[in-house]
C-alpha cells in the first residue's frame, strides 16, 4: 500500500480509503469486522463514514466504532454532517455541534480526524458553519475540515473568510470522479493546487457501473444501484447508461482483458495515476470484493493515453 499526504494537513493516509457506507446496510457487525480487519491488514489506514450511512441512521458510525475498538490510534477517520431535507437546515451552529457530539459517541472516540460538510445547506450562512466548525477544532473534537459536493467558488469563499478571521480552513474536498463521471472540474483542480487542498475521490467505480455488471442489451440486475435509480443520482445514471458511458466501459474491458485484470482494477488504477488525488474511496459488500479492489496495478502509458483520449474530462 502506498501513502500520500492530504493537502495542507499532517495526515499521511493510504491511497485507498475504505468507505463504510455498507456497514449496517449490506453488511452486519460480524461481516463488517471481517472486512475492516482485512482492510487494516492490507495497509489501509483511512476509513470514511457519515451520520446518514448504513441501514439505519448512524449505524455505519456505530459499527465502525465497535470494530475499531482498541485500534483507534492506528487509523484516520472522516465523517460528515448532512445537508438539508425539505426546509429543515442541518448545518446551523446548534445542529453541527450536536451532530459531532452524536458521531463521537457512536464512534466511541474523542476526536474525528476530518469532518465534512456533506452537502451544501442553503438555509445557513457559510460564516455560521465555519465558525461552529472552528469551535470544534479548538475544542480538539475535530482535527481538519472538509467539504463534499460543494462548488469551487464556495469553497474558496469559505476559506477566504476562515483565513481573514483566523479560523480553521478547509483542507480537503471529497468529490465524485471516475473515468465516466467528472465532478472534479478543472476549476477544482486549480483551487486544490493554489490553496494546497487535498482531493478525496468517491464513487470511483461509478456506483458499480465500472464492474461490468451492466450490459446495454440486457435488463439491469435486480437490486443494483442502476436499477434502483435513487432520485439524487438519477441524472447521473442516465449519463452512465448513455452511448458515451458504454463506450468507456468497453474501452476499460479491452484494457483489462489485455492486462488480465478486472475492469474495477483498471478503473481504480487509472485514478491512482492522478497525483492531485489524496485518496480513493473503495467499498465492498463482501471480503472477495475488497480483495479484488485492493489489487491495483501500474497502467501502461498507452492505456492511460487511450482513456484520456476518450474521457470528457481528462
Amino acid at each position: 500500500m502506498n501513502y500520500r499526504y492530504i493537502g495542507n494537513t499532517s495526515l499521511y493516509v493510504s491511497e485507498l480509503c475504505y468507505g463504510t457506507m455498507t456497514f449496517g446496510a449490506s453488511t452486519d457487525v460480524k461481516q463488517s469486522e471481517i472486512i475492516f480487519n482485512a482492510a487494516l491488514e492490507s495497509g489501509i489506514n483511512f476509513f470514511d463514514t457519515a451520520e446518514v450511512y448504513g441501514g439505519e441512521f448512524g449505524s455505519s458510525e456505530e459499527i465502525l466504532g465497535k470494530v475499531m475498538k482498541g485500534k483507534r490510534e492506528k487509523i484516520i477517520i472522516s465523517s460528515k454532517v448532512h445537508g438539508f431535507e425539505g426546509h429543515q437546515a442541518h448545518q446551523s451552529r446548534t445542529e453541527i455541534i450536536k451532530t459531532v457530539e452524536q458521531s463521537l459517541k457512536r464512534l466511541n472516540t474523542d476526536y474525528i480526524d476530518i469532518y465534512f460538510l456533506h452537502w451544501v445547506d442553503p438555509y445557513v450562512r457559510f460564516e455560521e458553519k465555519i465558525s461552529a466548525l472552528n469551535e470544534l477544532v479548538q475544542a480538539g473534537k475535530i482535527r481538519y475540515l472538509g467539504t463534499s459536493n460543494h462548488e469551487a467558488w464556495l469553497i474558496e469563499k469559505m476559506n477566504r473568510y476562515a483565513i481573514d478571521h483566523n479560523l480553521a480552513p478547509i483542507s480537503l474536498m471529497q468529490e465524485i470522479y471516475n473515468p465516466i463521471d467528472y465532478d472534479v472540474s478543472q476549476e477544482k483542480l486549480s483551487l486544490a493546487k493554489d490553496s494546497n487542498l487535498g482531493i478525496m475521490v468517491y464513487s470511483p467505480l461509478a456506483g458499480g457501473f465500472l464492474t461490468g455488471k451492466y450490459d446495454r442489451n440486457k435488463s439491469k440486475p435486480d437490486g443494483s444501484r442502476g436499477a434502483i435509480n435513487m432520485d439524487w443520482e438519477s441524472k447521473r445514471w442516465k449519463f452512465r447508461f448513455s452511448d458515451y458511458g458504454f463506450e468507456m466501459l468497453e474501452l476499460l474491458k479491452k484494457i483489462s482483458k489485455k492486462n488480465n485484470v478486472t475492469i474495477a482494477q483498471t478503473a481504480l488504477s487509472y485514478l491512482l495515476t492522478f497525483s492531485e488525488f489524496s485518496s480513493i474511496i473503495i467499498g465492498a459488500k463482501t471480503l472477495q470484493q475488497l480483495e479484488e479492489n485492493l489489487k491495483t496495478y501500474t497502467l501502461h502509458e498507452e492505456d492511460i493515453k487511450e482513456i484520456q483520449a476518450l474521457s470528457l474530462f481528462i
